[in-house]
């Protein structure tokens, strides 16, 4: 889904604005060669070959997107939290750049998109969560390798609480979050935790419009 959000500066508001259906066909192959850095870090580079459809759900005059693409990325991660899945301590840092070749496209297009992870503990119970997403594109990026911001957070999408999964599309993001989780001495029926999120970003076409005035 593709909205146009209307957003309000009261506390807790947004309206759901115009929305758009489209969906995104993908098919290929990866192949990712690397070295470890230390114990907690590694440097890869990824080989991608693919076949990338974009098309209206709603409306048959929109003209499909079907694009070839070949592309190979640089990705250094550095990864010293204590859990993948609900870290309390330790961060995630993940840097990527990623360019098609002339010689193997139509267009060519590059990417670089940075993600920092902080986790610090309070407490055995209590501990805090602070992110970082900035990404940079060029004119010609398809629009499946566009940045998706809202929702929980998937490989689709970037975290957002406030917005639907893939309320904003843009060349370029910029996203802050912060989340505070206590997680009780006993058992709620099972394991639980209670959080509390902050979110704050936007997305833009055009780097040159990127603006802290727009920030959401």
């Amino acid at each position: 889904d593709i909205r146009e959000p209307r957003f309000s500066r009261d506390f807790f508001f947004s309206d759901s604005g115009i929305s758009r259906q489209f969906g995104i066909q993908e098919y290929g192959i990866t192949s990712s060669f690397g070295t470890r850095i230390g114990k907690s870090s590694q440097f890869l580079l990824d080989m991608t070959v693919k076949n990338s459809q974009t098309y209206d759900k709603e409306r048959e005059n929109f003209k499909t997107e079907n694009v070839d693409i070949a592309s190979a990325a640089l990705e250094f991660a550095l990864d010293t939290r204590d859990n993948s899945f609900q870290p309390t301590e330790g961060r995630h840092t993940n840097l990527r750049y990623s360019f098609t070749p002339q010689i193997f496209n139509d267009e060519t297009f590059w990417q670089l998109h940075l993600e920092h992870e902080e986790n610090i503990a309070f407490s055995k119970q209590v501990s805090s969560q602070f992110s970082l997403s900035l990404g940079f594109s060029s004119e010609g990026l398809p629009f499946s390798e566009m940045f998706f911001l809202g929702g929980a957070g998937s490989p689709y999408s970037h975290r957002f609480i406030g917005l639907k999964e893939n309320d904003l599309i843009g060349r370029n993001i910029a996203a802050l979050g912060a989340n505070f989780r206590y997680s009780p001495p006993f058992d709620l029926i099972f394991p639980s935790s209670f959080l509390l999120y902050y979110n704050a970003g936007n997305v833009w076409q055009n780097r040159t419009d990127m603006s802290p005035g727009d920030i959401i």
